[in-house]
């Protein structure tokens, strides 16, 4: 014979749970008690001139807890905007790839870092200051490509968080030596620093998969 159903216990019903238990409820009782007994104030506190003084006692009780509470409101919005912030969408100069994933090159980015090369290996002040200004606005315009934003290149690669690029701090000397070679007149370029100059612009394309 097959097996009877087992009976299923209905959960117990909540005795006194009505419409005024609830927190809507409670408030609106509260409410109306209050308008309710409002009017006779006066009578049990001895007339209008006793409900006037003991309304001041009281502020002058709650106004210290009302500027706590407004101090603790400031200091949860900043702990909550500083938890948001950084949450925001924001460009960033390349995404988290699969290790076999390559990104495909941008032809124009490889055609103009070439002919920077090029003029580095010459090996003159005048080639490598060309080059080193060259290679300064090949990186400003990957960060104009990338969706950064700014009145000039300083604005926009103070965006480049150094822990999202690591080879950021170099091009910001590479980029204070574009400076000097643009806006210092007289300004004799050593090879060297020329060279390692074009080597950081070169560190920051290829970690930022530009090259």
């Amino acid at each position: 014979m097959p097996p009877k159903p087992k009976m299923v216990k209905e959960p117990p019903k909540l005795k006194g749970k009505g419409p005024w238990m609830t927190p809507s409820g409670f408030f609106t009782a509260i409410t109306v008690l209050i308008l309710a007994f409002f009017p006779l104030l006066p009578r049990l506190l001895g007339g209008v001139a006793d409900v006037k003084e003991r309304m001041f006692w009281l502020l002058g009780i709650l106004r210290p807890i009302i500027i706590a509470l407004d101090v603790l409101g400031i200091a949860f919005f900043i702990f909550l905007l500083t938890k948001i912030w950084p949450l925001q969408w924001r460009p960033t100069l390349f995404h988290k790839r699969h290790k076999k994933e390559e990104r495909k090159k941008d032809p124009v980015f490889v055609a103009r870092w070439a002919d920077i090369v090029g003029k580095a290996a010459i090996g003159t002040a005048e080639s490598l200051r060309l080059a080193v200004i060259d290679a300064d606005a090949l990186v400003d315009a990957a960060l104009k490509h990338s969706g950064y934003e700014g009145e000039n290149m300083a604005e926009r690669l103070a965006r480049v968080l150094p822990s999202e690029v690591k080879s950021v701090e170099g091009v910001w000397a590479a980029h204070r030596l574009r400076n000097d070679l643009v806006h210092t007149p007289g300004y004799e370029l050593k090879p060297e620093e020329g060279k390692v100059a074009v080597e950081m612009y070169e560190l920051f394309l290829k970690e930022v998969s530009i090259l």
